[in-house]
């Protein structure tokens, strides 16, 4: 059964409200806005690659980490999202920065495949979600370390450098949480107040309906 919330309806608005994205309405599965305008940028193509995305990764790694308040009652899978969330969030800041100096376009649409991750995380609930939500962190975790390696290691942007250097430890350690996050055998997600309260409170509805955090 579709999910009410219809994420490919709610995605093919494409509403980016991150720090290093910006709200703006697009197609499913349209180019980044940074894609285009990327050469224009001081950063090589292949920083500016990076930079895309590390922005991408977290992004949308906050908004997977959100579901959780909706879809799991296990403790530790919460507690886990919730510090998930807060770390992305810092990130994403600092990519924010780093953005604006290096005169990067910000993304404004969601990649592909952190869609269709959405798509499927969005129905799941209770032990469900709890071995999908921990079976995406960990591969989404283990795709960023590879990416923040290389640009620690052969990067020519010196403040990109710096931050994948400086992110990979917590990377790391979120990745080995993940790793021991129990499943729980529960089929039941938390019980909503209603169904408006849950369009409305939605992490991914609210990105759309509200123009602003």
């Amino acid at each position: 059964m579709k999910s009410m919330f219809d994420l490919a309806g709610v995605f093919a608005a494409a509403i980016f409200l991150s720090g290093c994205a910006t709200q703006h309405s697009g197609t499913a599965g349209g180019k980044a806005a940074g894609t285009e305008q990327g050469s224009a940028s001081s950063a090589d193509v292949e920083d500016a690659s990076f930079a895309r995305q590390a922005c991408q990764a977290a992004a949308g790694q906050v908004e997977i980490a959100r579901l959780a308040a909706y879809n799991t009652k296990t403790r530790e899978v919460r507690r886990f999202a919730r510090e998930l969330q807060k770390d992305l969030t810092k990130a994403d800041k600092e990519l924010a920065k780093i953005f604006s100096n290096r005169g990067l376009a910000p993304e404004s649409d969601y990649e592909d495949y952190m869609k269709n991750s959405f798509d499927r995380l969005v129905d799941l609930k209770g032990g469900e979600f709890d071995e999908a939500f921990k079976e995406e962190v960990i591969h989404s975790h283990e795709r960023a370390i590879k990416l923040f390696e290389e640009q620690s290691n052969s990067g020519s942007d010196a403040g990109l450098k710096t931050f994948a250097e400086t992110q990979l430890p917590q990377l790391r350690a979120n990745l080995d949480a993940a790793r021991n996050l129990p499943v729980s055998t529960d089929t039941t997600g938390p019980e909503p107040i209603n169904e408006a309260t849950k369009v409305i409170n939605h992490p991914v509805t609210r990105s759309v309906q509200i123009g602003a955090r």
